[in-house]
């Protein structure tokens, strides 16, 4: 797995990751508070790993990824702040579902369509902050 490096050309994936207790890496379910995200070029069939340098805030994480030139996002726990910026910018958002999975489950997935696309008809019902209140905390006052 390379680390951060970009691809000409490629069509870049992000998937917020986590070790387990197994030092595996996983899918996690947070998002703008995890360390990593596992990138998938969908071109290239290759992997990468970035660091979440904006580590603590949704909207700025989701800039980050879109800065980095991230087309496609995939997640579990997803607030109106991140979601909103990702619709601007016209990425492309999918929830991996609540259950826990392997990243080659997700990758699987996701080539084989089986993840949700979520955009503004369907976010009601697909995003959760995963805050105790369940309102999102990054700022964005949605």
């Amino acid at each position: 797995m390379h680390l951060g490096v970009k691809i000409k050309g490629a069509l870049m994936i992000a998937i917020p990751v986590e070790y387990n207790q197994y030092n595996e890496m996983i899918p996690s379910k947070l998002f703008g508070n995890v360390e990593f995200f596992a990138l998938y070029d969908d071109t290239h069939q290759k992997r990468g790993l970035i660091a979440n340098t904006k580590k603590g805030n949704g909207i700025k994480t989701a800039q980050r990824l879109i800065d980095y030139g991230v087309h496609t996002i995939l997640y579990t726990l997803l607030g109106d702040g991140p979601f909103k910026t990702f619709m601007k910018n016209k990425n492309a958002v999918l929830y991996m579902g609540k259950e826990p999975q392997s990243l080659d489950t997700v990758i699987a997935k996701l080539k084989s369509n089986q993840l949700i696309s979520v955009d503004e008809s369907n976010a009601k019902e697909y995003l959760d902050s995963g805050t105790t209140s369940q309102s999102c905390e990054c700022g964005c006052a949605s």
